[in-house]
């Protein structure tokens, strides 16, 4: 029936090809337009109710899928976040336990060691009151033996005087006599400087005493303050295991409020799928409404048929309804591109808001709502190029080699168009292909890459530890021992023990000990400890004598350079044992010393050992500062080299791109 109004509306009877130019033939003209208006008004608002059902459907699957996925991520942060609040519990509780145990450890070796030093500081007390006691007793005695002694002057003085006035009658028995008393005499001096030396011995064991009180002084100190740090450390301890436990409970508390908002979430979910179950009769709606665009193009291709045959006939009454026709389909088009800029605002609105739904559905939705959307952009399309033509055909005469240029015209564009979808085909697999070998192509590529860059890492670790042994090696110790030499079957008395350990002592600290030392330094090139100066002052300032055994001396040197360091103590130890040797006239029951722990090394007898315990390392520091700026120097030249790259690049394309022509192919 739409097309009988129509072909009245357009040929003026039903018939179609006569000519009426009577009022009846105004007014079924009037009435076609007013049909063909109605039409497109109905097809008008049928796209408009069309755009409202799609913008609430797809509103309310976005917001529903959106909100599925918040609340997903949520749950799993929430499991995680539980997971590893045990985790962080059970660990702490076991550092605490452990350094509970640590602390009770701790404590108890403390008090030991404190029951120990203070037993041997009674001891060390006790043995120095004796000590003491016998040297006054010694000293009382001394000084008994000086007063007889200044007695016996006295009267030997006497006997002289009284003698004198018979010196000449008994110069025989005078002289005999002087020699006697000069004999006397050397023996009582002789007497004399013994005591003296034993008591510089004595002096020199009561200092010796007196430097063993203060260094067990010194321990004490060190151990209450290692005490005074274990509790201020289990204070901290207790401190953090407070604050943990607040933490846990706040963090308890937290995930309480999480799992009241997930009820709330789940609450609004039911709501929102109450709510998607309310919009099916939307979606029916929508249904509908795609079989009514469906008959509304078969309307549109009705008139577009009609509007063909109308092209055929020339007058100037069609033309005229054929202009006012392309005025009305303007003012149409023009409202149509209104309501589509509406409907886009109404769609980016939509689109800002969130909601919820699966995948399959929003991906079914959005290809439905696609096809419906080309659909839509073919018949614009279509009404453009009608529009056009009838543009052309105002403009040009009329003809039957016309309609056929523009048939072929058509056909040309379908071929275009064809070609067109070809080449997107073409372009698309080779897209795909490219992303697939591109993929195929990582995994090794990628490999090769980190193994490359795992060695250059190592490559840098290893150059960087070996700069860094250069740069600042590690300070360790080398120790050397000297004991008293004695014959088979010969004890020492601790009296001539103690004399040996001081005459080392002291000769360590000597000049002319030093002096040789130097020499022997000079003559073995050991630089810097080739001369009086800097041999000097490196014994005084890192050679340390180590006398706690009776019968051994301990040399301990700490340098950075542990072989010259083993070289140094070398000619320390037998220059002291060449000195001591040298001594033996001048040491009445002395000893001599020698070398202890001899072993033979690449043919040389060496007594010096290095001790495995390192005093101080920084090697680990200086190598990650190295390592550190060798990585950022390779990565400095890295991307000044790729920057070249990249530049050589942009030129070599734009020199051989500039004679090539763009061949791309716009779509129809």
């Amino acid at each position: 029936m739409m097309q009988d109004r129509l072909s009245q509306a357009v040929h003026g009877t039903p018939g179609g090809g006569s000519r009426d130019t009577g009022p009846d033939a105004s007014s079924n003209e009037s009435a076609a337009q007013t049909d063909v208006l109605g039409i497109l008004e109905d097809i008008e608002s049928q796209f408009n109710r069309l755009r409202t059902i799609r913008g609430e459907q797809v509103d309310s699957l976005r917001e529903l899928a959106e909100r599925s996925a918040r609340l997903e991520t949520q749950r799993g942060q929430l499991a995680s976040e539980r997971a590893s609040l045990e985790k962080e519990q059970a660990e702490w509780e076991t550092r605490l336990k452990r350094t509970r145990t640590e602390l009770d450890d701790s404590k108890r070796c403390l008090e030991a060691d404190r029951r120990s030093h203070d037993r041997r500081l009674e001891e060390d007390k006790a043995m120095l009151t004796r000590d003491r006691s016998s040297l006054q007793q010694d000293r009382e005695r001394i000084r008994q033996e000086r007063e007889s002694q200044r007695q016996a002057m006295a009267t030997l003085q006497s006997e002289l005087e009284e003698k004198s006035e018979s010196i000449a009658r008994e110069e025989a028995d005078i002289k005999s006599e002087q020699l006697r008393i000069e004999e006397n005499k050397k023996a009582r001096k002789r007497e004399v400087d013994e005591l003296i030396s034993a008591l510089l011995v004595a002096r020199k064991l009561l200092e010796k005493r007196g430097r063993q009180l203060r260094h067990q002084e010194m321990k004490l100190d060190d151990i209450r303050a290692g005490a005074r740090r274990a509790r201020s450390r289990r204070r901290s301890l207790e401190y953090c295991a407070r604050a943990q436990r607040k933490r846990i409970q706040s963090l308890e508390e937290e995930c309480e409020t999480q799992r009241e908002r997930l009820e709330e979430a789940g609450r609004r979910l039911r709501v929102f799928m109450e709510q998607l179950r309310e919009q099916g009769d939307l979606v029916e709606r929508g249904n509908a409404a795609l079989a009514l665009v469906d008959s509304l193009e078969g309307q549109i291709e009705t008139l577009q048929s009609s509007l063909e045959k109308a092209r055929n006939e020339v007058d100037p009454d069609h033309q005229a309804r054929v202009t006012t026709l392309e005025q009305e389909c303007e003012s149409l088009r023009k409202r149509i591109q209104t309501k589509e800029s509406a409907c886009r605002e109404l769609e980016e609105r939509l689109e800002n808001e969130t909601g919820v739904t699966t995948d399959s559905e929003i991906a079914d939705q959005t290809r439905r709502l696609a096809d419906i959307a080309c659909h839509l952009h073919r018949r614009r399309e279509r009404l453009r190029f009608i529009r056009s033509g009838l543009v052309d055909r105002r403009g040009s005469a009329a003809g039957p080699d016309n309609h056929e240029e523009r048939s072929r015209q058509l056909r040309q564009s379908e071929v275009i168009e064809q070609r067109q979808l070809e080449l997107d085909e073409v372009r698309r697999m080779l897209a795909n292909s490219e992303r697939k070998m591109i993929q195929k192509w990582a995994a090794p590529r990628s490999i090769v890459i980190g193994a490359w860059i795992l060695f250059s890492i190592s490559v840098l670790a290893t150059a960087s530890w070996l700069a860094a042994d250069r740069i600042t090696p590690a300070l360790r110790s080398t120790s050397i021992t000297l004991s008293p030499r004695v014959e088979q079957n010969e004890t020492m008395s601790p009296q001539a023990l103690a004399d040996w350990q001081a005459m080392h002592e002291n000769q360590i600290t000597s000049d002319g000990f030093i002096r040789d030392v130097a020499q022997r330094s000079a003559a073995r090139r050991l630089d810097p400890w080739n001369s009086y100066e800097s041999v000097k002052r490196f014994v005084v300032d890192n050679l340390t004598v180590d006398v706690g055994q009776p019968d051994l001396i301990t040399l301990t040197l700490a340098n950075k350079e542990p072989g010259k360091a083993a070289d140094f103590l070398e000619i320390v130890a037998s220059s002291m044992v060449v000195d001591a040797q040298r001594s033996l006239a001048s040491r009445p029951g002395g000893h001599a010393s020698r070398i202890m722990d001899a072993r033979t090394e690449d043919g040389l007898i060496r007594h010096a050992r290095l001790n495995p315990a390192i005093i101080k390392d920084e090697r680990m520091v200086t190598a990650g500062v190295v390592m550190a700026g060798a990585l950022v120097l390779v990565t400095m030249m890295l991307c000044l080299v790729y920057s070249r790259l990249l530049r050589a690049k942009r030129v070599f394309e734009q020199e051989h791109s500039e004679g090539m022509e763009n061949a791309s192919i716009r779509p129809i």
